[in-house]
């Protein structure tokens, strides 16, 4: 329950800075907690400097780039996942429909994330992890009640695969034709 991932590239809106900052205090309390970020990109260096400055370092680790057929089975070794967008109309994320979410979810992995894709609504009714504000307390909460109550989480599980069989071209593309016959 103590190894978290992020799949992500490394730019600003996708608020990982929140997550080493919940990571930074949730270690004082648990000391095996790890926050894994698979991914490169320009914001890597302050994400690091922000690591070591929280004293952080080791339990933050950076992996960097991988192709899927290394990081799916990698993040299947994880307990839960993190996607906290920053809530910001100029950002790409506000508008499009993350595929990291998916990929957290086809894995099995709960999901923490911010209310800003449409994706949120789901993990939240279902549930399939748990939607907050962008907020260090609010993911400083949500990341303790996944690491102690695993019995949200083995649901969260269940329902992210759940949910995941109905997201195949199969599916989708019957259920469309369907509708425009209809």
């Amino acid at each position: 329950p103590n190894r978290i991932v992020i799949l992500s590239a490394l730019l600003k809106d996708k608020g990982i800075q929140l997550a080493i900052e919940a990571i930074a205090e949730l270690t004082e309390t648990n000391p095996k907690l790890e926050l894994h970020i698979i991914g490169e990109g320009p914001y890597e260096s302050q994400l690091k400097i922000q690591s070591e400055k929280l004293k952080v370092g080791g339990h933050v680790k950076f992996l960097g780039l991988m192709q899927p057929s290394e990081f799916i089975p990698y993040m299947s070794q994880c307990s839960f996942a993190l996607a906290p967008y920053l809530d910001n109309p100029d950002s790409i994320t506000y508008y499009c429909d993350p595929t990291k979410i998916k990929e957290y979810l086809a894995a099995g992995l709960p999901v923490i994330t911010t209310n800003v894709p449409w994706i949120a609504k789901e993990i939240k009714e279902k549930p399939m992890g748990i939607v907050i504000k962008y907020e260090k307390e609010a993911l400083v909460k949500a990341i303790d009640k996944l690491i102690t109550n695993k019995a949200f989480r083995t649901v969260c599980r269940k329902n992210a695969f759940e949910f995941m069989r109905n997201l195949n071209w199969d599916r989708i593309y019957s259920d469309a034709l369907k509708q425009t016959l209809d």
